[in-house]
């Protein structure tokens, strides 16, 4: 028996994509092969390929997202030859069956290319669309192939929209908001699916959150957000999800990009992305560095400089080397303030009044370094291995503590501060993947062990700080840290290591069913030294983590998926009091991933159930992991390039979550947990003249909506719903872009999130300029 769809219910399948057919028997003589093409040195998808049956006058070109279709192709063993311009022909014999979809992947190896004795490189393909990521399986796997929800930022996306940071990114995702806990306006840190998130540089983890830093775009081509908990594959996870930070690539061809951006609040930009080969075929280099400066919407500033050079080794075709040495340096202001609460109604004051020490500051100091090897021992095999170091250096002084009563016009118990961290992260990995078959089924085996080791050198005290005595005018009398009396809260020494052993197989049972299982086992051993009280402990704890997942793709533009996932994280961090046993998290996820107009547009539907157990909670003057939360929702994200001209992304969100247990405070229980809304979207679109008199010119607009919130274990004090305006103007050639991006453009007065005792306000109407010039 085989799949039979009539060619007009194949047409309309993608509308009613929850609908599932009954197995006919099939007549035709013809199948179809459904596939990708990409760069074979980049990985990027190749759009305008074509791709010919030979002997026959059937063919197809690659659509911009890479995809590949051609129908009524005779069964039996085809030869298939690509072209494309600016790369070698590649070919590949394929067998097709009876009414069936035959899978292939063209590598496409690029070539120079000559017109008028000037050799120049091919053009990269650029598409709102991604159909590739790493993300949850840690090999190059098309999304309708795993069974979780995955959604990509491609780089396009992030240059249209004029994004330096990845706070500028976040609302490209269903889901992610930042966080108002743990939250002191110096590092990232966001929630996703109302959870706490971690980030991945590469495929491996780049610090933590809390405490963490800002993190620029400087060298990043493009961003993966897996959600849920991701311990099966990396260890110690938040159960929110991964942010995954993919760096760009190095390519043989000489790269020299400069740009130059200005706009409102005195920032300044100057970035500089040069890179090409050393030694052609074998040795390549790509250098990233960037200077910003920003004074700040209600003064809260920043400093940044990186220098980020990537080097990349192929003494053959087998052996890939490449070494990052980063180096990055970040000044910022915190303010843990933002507009106060006066008992449990924000203070009706402007959002430009100010409240934080005038002399608060964040220094951080990071030197990261890392090294790969692929090793291709053959056509069924690779072995990569992965060692990274990272130094880090954080020097803070923030406000902590003040509140203002009810009918109250004074900001009292007001505290500052002081803290070093001295944080040194090695991580040393080896995976090997096999690609094998069993039967009619192929396997993608994952294996790898992984070593960890972080430690923390911290020193913390503090210093009680004068009243602001009216909150309707307010100063702050503090002048200077050495008028201040500081008293030590600890100074400690905090170590975890941790050992991990993994394996994931991804299993394409038939063309239609395709399975994704893995399992993980880590040992912690964590030891935390109290050099001024008593609290330190030491522990070792063994957990035990997987996800099983199933896709089922009744046609080509269809897949249907369903999985579950559990997870751990232990938790390394100064902002808790002592070292608790890993906390638990569990997701089980049902979705759909539907392929519009030839895959021009991509959209994924997904509805979940997590939880987060045995988390800390403070009972009387312990932290016991006892804490539950539960987040139920549905998630809807769609990206697409309709046309050439034409890019669009958008999402929507609804959450339903609660607190599930807290003993030490059982008002909780039953109440929205702090920070996360229940509603949330984004939409964003751009159109680009491809010819004509406005060739190279294009325009953008977007919207970013947020429910109100809670920011309250009990949802008494909470922050409105907002909806903002964005827009982009552009001008781009070969060599030079110019591009104004405007955000707030209705100048909405809104709080982004919750801080320490109050809100943060959102930043009003501003405009940023931007040069690029492509010399190469």
């Amino acid at each position: 028996m085989r799949n039979y769809l009539p060619s007009v219910l194949r047409t309309h399948m993608p509308l009613i994509a929850a609908l599932f057919v009954t197995a006919l028997p099939a007549t035709a003589q013809t199948g179809r092969i459904a596939g990708l093409v990409r760069n074979a040195e980049t990985g990027e998808v190749l759009g305008n390929v074509s791709v010919a049956v030979r002997g026959t006058t059937i063919g197809a070109k690659s659509l911009s997202n890479g995809s590949l279709n051609i129908a009524n192709v005779p069964t039996g063993r085809q030869h298939l030859v690509a072209t494309g311009i600016g790369f070698q022909a590649a070919e590949r014999d394929v067998t097709v069956t009876d009414g069936g979809t035959t899978g292939v992947t063209f590598d496409m190896i690029p070539r120079d290319i000559e017109f008028g004795g000037v050799t120049v490189s091919s053009p990269r393909d650029r598409s709102y669309v991604s159909i590739l990521t790493s993300a949850g399986t840690k090999t190059s796997t098309p999304l309708r192939d795993i069974p979780a929800s995955i959604q990509v930022i491609p780089e396009l996306v992030l240059k249209d929209q004029g994004a330096a940071s990845v706070d500028q990114t976040i609302r490209n995702v269903s889901g992610i908001v930042q966080s108002s806990q743990s939250n002191y306006g110096f590092f990232n840190n966001y929630t996703v699916r109302g959870l706490r998130q971690r980030f991945l540089r590469d495929g491996v983890p780049d610090g933590p959150t809390t405490n963490g830093y800002a993190r620029s775009l400087t060298d990043v081509d493009h961003i993966e957000v897996l959600k849920g908990p991701g311990s099966a594959l990396y260890g110690s996870s938040e159960p929110g999800g991964s942010i995954n930070l993919v760096s760009k690539p190095v390519y043989e061809a000489p790269t020299l990009v400069v740009s130059q951006s200005a706009g409102s609040f005195n920032s300044l930009r100057t970035a500089l992305d040069a890179g090409g080969a050393i030694v052609p075929g074998t040795l390549r280099s790509r250098v990233s560095a960037d200077y910003s400066t920003k004074e700040g919407y209600r003064g809260i500033g920043n400093t940044t400089f990186e220098v980020l050079p990537m080097l990349v080794y192929s003494p053959s075709d087998n052996h890939t080397l490449t070494l990052n040495i980063d180096y990055r340096k970040v000044d910022q202001e915190a303010d843990p303030y933002g507009t106060p609460f006066r008992g449990t109604q924000l203070l009706d004051v402007s959002p430009e009044f100010d409240y934080h020490t005038p002399f608060a500051t964040t220094t951080q100091k990071m030197v990261r370094g890392s090294l790969a090897h692929l090793w291709r021992v053959g056509e069924p095999a690779t072995v990569r291995t992965y060692l990274t170091f990272m130094k880090r250096d954080l020097y803070l002084l923030r406000n902590s503590g003040g509140a203002i009563a009810p009918n109250s016009d004074t900001m009292s118990a007001r505290a500052l501060r002081e803290q070093t961290d001295n944080v040194t992260d090695l991580l040393a990995q080896i995976e090997p993947i096999f690609k094998t078959r069993t039967g009619s089924m192929d396997h993608t085996i994952l294996t790898g062990m992984e070593y960890s080791r972080s430690r923390i050198l911290t020193h913390r005290q503090t210093a009680a700080l004068p009243s602001i005595l009216n909150v309707f005018a307010p100063v702050a009398r503090e002048t200077s840290r050495d008028s201040l009396t500081f008293k030590v809260d600890n100074d400690r020494d905090i170590t975890l290591n941790q050992l991990g052993i993994y394996a994931q197989d991804q299993i394409a049972i038939s063309s239609q069913f395709k399975v994704r299982g893995g399992m993980r086992y880590d040992i912690y051993g964590a030891n935390d030294i109290h050099h001024t009280d008593t609290l330190g402990n030491n522990r070792t704890d063994e957990k035990l983590s997987g996800q099983i997942g199933l896709v089922f793709q009744p046609l080509t533009e269809l897949s249907l998926y369903g999985g579950a996932a559990h997870g751990s994280l232990s938790t390394v961090s100064t902002e808790s009091a002592r070292i608790s046993e890993p906390e638990q998290s569990t997701q089980y996820e049902l979705g759909s991933r539907t392929s519009l107009l030839d895959g021009l547009v991509q959209l994924n539907i997904a509805a979940f159930f997590v939880t987060r157990e045995h988390f800390n909670v403070t009972v009387g003057t312990e932290q016991i992991p006892v804490g539950k939360q539960r987040t139920q929702g549905i998630e809807v994200d769609m990206s697409g390039q309709p046309t050439e001209s034409w890019g669009i992304t958008g999402n929507l969100a609804y959450y339903d979550a609660k607190i599930t247990n807290n003993p030490a405070d059982t008002g909780a229980v039953g109440k929205r947990p702090i920070g996360v809304p229940e509603t949330s979207g984004s939409l964003w679109s751009t159109y680009a003249f491809k010819s004509g008199f406005a060739e190279g010119f294009g325009f953008g607009a977007g919207l970013t909506y947020r429910d109100a919130m809670y920011l309250d274990a009990h949802n008494t004090r909470s922050i409105d719903a907002y909806v903002t305006l964005d827009g982009t103007l552009f001008y781009r050639t070969r060599l030079v872009e110019l591009q104004i991006n405007l955000t707030n453009i209705g100048n909405m007065v809104y709080y982004r999130n919750g801080v320490n005792s109050g809100a943060l306000p959102g930043d009003p109407r501003s405009i940023q300029g931007s040069i690029r010039l492509n010399l190469w």
